[in-house]
């Protein structure tokens, strides 16, 4: 395994030499990352034909974010946990922020420039010329330092609270939780945390058992209902990942690696269950992935091992490429919004090879910043 990062990506120092870090899970992470891309190409497709989220290809997609969420429990536990007499609050944050941020920046500053290309009356951006340019420019410097907007300040129209990049809701939410870690969640005693996460547990299958929804669409909203689905989003998964942490250890099993990628593709692949007419039925299904499917695959990712150069390579690439391409990639899928919306192309069948287009700018864009631009800070930021 590879050493100098732990696997949330912190810089290893003398004082504080990081451990080995689970180049397995690091892999998955990169998988969720790629399969949110899609989903996000296919649900622009599916607004322009009049559908809905819940008619998108790929549906389930959305829970990646409740599976990172999982993961930064379990790894920041794994990494810090033992380390909680000796790691100070401004240590951990100043480690945190080293690793996120810089590629918080980077997707923050690709929104503004991308931002005026973005005219699409047909979903509803039309009013973007109208903007005036110091409110972009306010906005813009708010999603840098991740401060959400209220619905007031929205400038192009989705009730974003980054809409300049979407999906910097949930690097919100992460911090959010980074920070109840450092402050809270570390000192408490493990038996208290698992009382928590069962808590937890009992409120989210009650709301996906019976409510509004039967699933757990929301967060991206600055809006009380929003940031209330929002919180327990971050908290159930961050503390079950912890308490994985603390209470298991690695599986003995040596499952394949592809054959957990091919589990969590088949995952977030499943359909919209059970219908308007018993929302319950998928809120089942939602529940089964975030508190048996989901740890299940960690906890078999930490005993996964990679074999040979090339799986080790290819395990490399999808954990480095995983956050830079999570968080730089929704300002392209708004620019190829845009794109097929201006020029009639509303079905894939009509419009893939500027699909895989785009796809393959995203990765590319998220490699090079993650290359020359965000590996290199970090360490000059860490020194």
């Amino acid at each position: 395994m590879r050493r100098g990062f732990a696997y949330n990506g912190a810089m290893s120092t003398q004082s504080l030499p990081t451990k080995p870090h689970y180049l397995s899970l690091d892999a998955l992470r990169g998988v969720a990352a790629v399969m949110v891309v899609l989903f996000h190409i296919m649900e622009t497709h599916m607004a322009l034909g009049g559908g809905t989220s819940r008619d998108t290809l790929l549906n389930h997609t959305y829970l990646a974010v409740d599976f990172f969420f999982l993961l930064s429990g379990f790894v920041i536990g794994y990494a810090y946990d033992s380390r909680k007499d000796s790691l100070s609050v401004g240590a951990f944050l100043r480690r945190r922020l080293i690793r996120l941020q810089p590629m918080v920046v980077i997707g923050g500053l690709l929104g503004a420039a991308l931002f005026w290309f973005h005219v699409a009356p047909a979903v509803g951006w039309g009013g973007i010329p109208d903007t005036p340019v110091w409110q972009w420019a306010v906005i813009a410097l708010m999603g840098c330092l991740l401060l959400p907007v209220t619905t007031g300040w929205d400038i192009r129209g989705w009730n974003e609270m980054f809409p300049l990049n979407a999906v910097s809701w949930s690097l919100f939410y992460e911090y959010i939780g980074n920070l109840a870690y450092v402050l809270v969640i570390r000192r408490l005693p493990t038996r208290v945390l698992g009382a928590l996460t069962g808590l937890l547990a009992f409120t989210m299958v009650g709301w996906l058992l019976f409510g509004p929804q039967g699933d757990v669409i929301r967060g991206w909203t600055f809006a009380p209902n929003h940031a209330a689905v929002a919180s327990l989003r971050l908290f159930l998964p961050f503390c079950l990942g912890l308490l994985m942490s603390r209470t298991l250890r690695p599986c003995p099993l040596r499952v394949p690696f592809p054959a957990l990628a091919a589990a969590l593709v088949v995952l977030f692949s499943v359909p919209r269950l059970g219908g308007e007419q018993a929302l319950w039925v998928n809120g089942l299904y939602e529940a089964f992935c975030l508190l048996i499917a989901f740890p299940l695959i960690v906890w078999l990712g930490s005993g996964c091992h990679t074999e040979g150069a090339v799986g080790s390579r290819v395990c490399t690439f999808l954990g480095d490429l995983s956050y830079p391409l999570y968080i730089t990639h929704f300002p392209i899928i708004y620019s190829y919004t845009a794109f097929v919306a201006n020029t009639g192309r509303h079905t894939l069948a009509q419009a893939w090879p500027f699909a895989l287009l785009a796809v393959g700018v995203a990765v590319i864009f998220a490699w090079v910043t993650f290359r020359f631009i965000d590996l290199p800070l970090r360490r000059w930021l860490s020194r």
